[in-house]
């Protein structure tokens, strides 16, 4: 019998592939409950009733200070049903949007101290061949960041949304 309880639910988030005419990718150092290290993309969790596009708005300007003027493009979609991968949901469901900028210093409306709640330690532009030849103990998420945004960027946009599963 279904109790509806968080664990029978998907979390559904947004996340920006933040890229410069350099074509190097903004990234967040995420350090997770259980203390390991991941590069993510910039991005949270949908509220309630809040569409992903919503959601990336709010997310950009709170964690590193962007203000989007243009409807960004959905280029991926990444579904995951694991109750393991995100403690109380059975699975995440994150939409990937591609936003092109200018090189800028990431400064949101967030505090540092409210960041590190956000388990955010820190921002980092990376190149396509830095994260390629990455040899740290940290991890990317998604795993395949680097092809799958080569590959994004030759396609070019508009483009069809990649749909992926787990790392």
């Amino acid at each position: 019998m279904s109790t509806g309880g968080p664990s029978e639910s998907i979390r559904r988030s947004a996340r920006a592939l933040i890229v410069d005419h350099s074509y190097r990718i903004l990234l967040c150092k995420f350090r997770s409950r259980s203390d390991e290290t991941y590069w993510i993309t910039p991005g949270g969790r949908c509220e309630e009733r809040e569409t992903p596009r919503g959601t990336l708005e709010r997310e950009l300007r709170e964690e590193v200070g962007l203000e989007l003027r243009t409807t960004q493009p959905l280029v991926w979609r990444q579904t995951i049903i694991d109750p393991e991968h995100f403690p109380g949901f059975s699975g995440v469901d994150n939409f990937y949007f591609l936003v092109r900028v200018h090189e800028f210093e990431p400064r949101g409306a967030l505090t540092d101290a409210e960041l590190r709640d956000e388990h955010l330690h820190g921002f980092r532009w990376w190149s396509l061949e830095e994260i390629e030849n990455y040899s740290g103990s940290a991890l990317f998420a998604p795993h395949d960041i680097a092809e799958r945004l080569d590959l994004t960027l030759r396609r070019g946009s508009p483009c069809p949304v990649v749909c992926f599963g787990s790392d």
